[in-house]
């Protein structure tokens, strides 16, 4: 059993318009969750929302992205400048300052993502940083499952050991040095 629960952030407003005779929906302060068999599965916050009719397409502005396991613990968050979703393809286009901040303390860093929600996958053909612990592994294109379990790493770069263990805070590229 699948149910959605959408709700507007306080003082915030939902407008319609019409524009070359497709309907657009505008929203801020939108939140969505997925629940699945009771339990949240997927949720999402952004700072605004714009959903094209006709096209299917929602556009968001500061999308924060959350899953959870069938348990409805946290797995992973995601936060990017923007992105696209194609409803009707079940497929998120992800861009700009993409953060995927995984429960182990793992961090995924890249300025494009592509999230296939009908697979449970995320692909992207852009450079890539991954951190954990004091390691660091650079390199371009990745494909993982939604839990980030499973990843391969198209074209490997450089795997390098962090002077200073990253931290939830920690830049990609601030107190970055290798270690020969």
């Amino acid at each position: 059993m699948i149910s959605i629960d959408m709700q507007l952030a306080s003082g915030y407003a939902i407008s319609h318009e019409m524009t070359q005779g497709s309907a657009y929906i505008n929203t801020e302060g939108l939140v969505l969750k997925e629940y699945l068999s009771g339990q949240e599965h997927r949720s999402l916050r952004t700072k605004r929302a714009i959903f094209n009719q006709k096209d299917n397409i929602v556009e968001l502005i500061e999308p924060n992205f959350f899953l959870f396991n069938s348990q409805g613990k946290p797995m992973l968050s995601l936060t990017a400048a923007s992105s696209q979703v194609d409803l009707k393809n079940q497929l998120i286009q992800i861009q700009g300052n993409v953060h995927v901040r995984l429960t182990d303390q793992t961090d995924f860093y890249t300025t494009q993502l592509f999230w296939n929600t009908r697979e449970k996958t995320f692909y992207t053909n852009a450079a890539i940083k991954l951190i954990r612990d004091n390691h660091q592994i650079d390199g371009k294109g990745l494909i993982a499952d939604e839990a980030f379990e499973n990843i391969q790493i198209q074209q490997f770069a450089a795997k390098r050991t962090l002077s200073v263990p990253a931290t939830h805070t920690t830049k990609p590229n601030q107190a970055i040095q290798s270690k020969k």
